[in-house]
């Protein structure tokens, strides 16, 4: 934009403009980790899910208290499937940001595009990032004492395929898979790595129905995991 209001916060991302719809938080919660199925116990961490309810166009950070990483595994008809690095019983925060929605308030600020629509009001709270991590290991992130979430924005996945035999037209082996897993403690620090979690021995399944990458050993999506920060201090 030219001219108008634009507020920027202390990390130089634009939060508040006079020209486009914000996306502001909706609603947060916290969920407790179920067994993950054939999670790898040894020499790995014990692994759990969790299952968030997201909407097309909403957005879903993540942050476990207890230290633990996670990673987003799917969404299957509005829900999405979250792993968790820890036993049956870990606890996940999140929080949902998605498209402005007007508060309802009578007080206070609001902010109206050129076509008189409301874009913004102070009863709402904005979407705050903090900068964007792509790669794997330790970095610094936030300050020290400011709660932050992570959102993926795109995570590294891999399958393997070990002990491939296929008897009477029947295939047997064992899938290991592999994901990006991520994690933002109260010192800013995020902690994000590849680990594979899960072994599903696979039995009975008709060689004609998979794709190649099976018969070859694998298959890995090639992507840099990425995530962006943003901070939930006081929401």
């Amino acid at each position: 934009m030219t001219a108008g209001l634009q507020v920027w916060n202390g990390s130089h991302a634009l939060q508040i403009d006079g020209e486009n719809s914000h996306v502001i938080l909706l609603r947060k919660g916290s969920a407790i980790g179920t067994a993950l199925p054939n999670s790898v116990s040894s020499p790995s961490p014990a692994y759990s899910y969790v299952n968030i309810s997201l909407n097309p166009g909403e957005l879903l950070a993540l942050n476990c208290p207890n230290g633990g990483r996670t990673c987003i595994a799917g969404n299957y008809r509005g829900q999405m499937q979250v792993h968790i690095e820890g036993a049956p019983g870990v606890e996940v925060d999140y929080w949902v940001f998605g498209p402005y929605k007007p508060s309802g308030i009578r007080y206070g600020m609001e902010i109206y595009d050129d076509n008189g629509t409301m874009i913004y009001d102070s009863g709402r709270l904005p979407l705050r990032v903090v900068k964007t991590i792509t790669g794997s290991g330790t970095f610094t992130a936030a300050a020290p004492g400011r709660r932050c979430a992570l959102i993926c924005r795109q995570q590294n996945v891999s399958f393997q395929v070990l002990n491939y035999a296929v008897t009477q037209n029947r295939v047997n082996c064992i899938l290991y898979f592999t994901a990006g897993f991520a994690n933002i403690d109260s010192n800013g620090s995020v902690t994000i790595s590849d680990e594979q979690y899960t072994a599903d021995i696979q039995s009975n399944l008709d060689p004609n129905s998979l794709p190649d990458w099976w018969r070859l050993g694998g298959w890995n999506s090639n992507l840099d995991n990425s995530y962006v920060v943003v901070d939930v201090t006081d929401y």
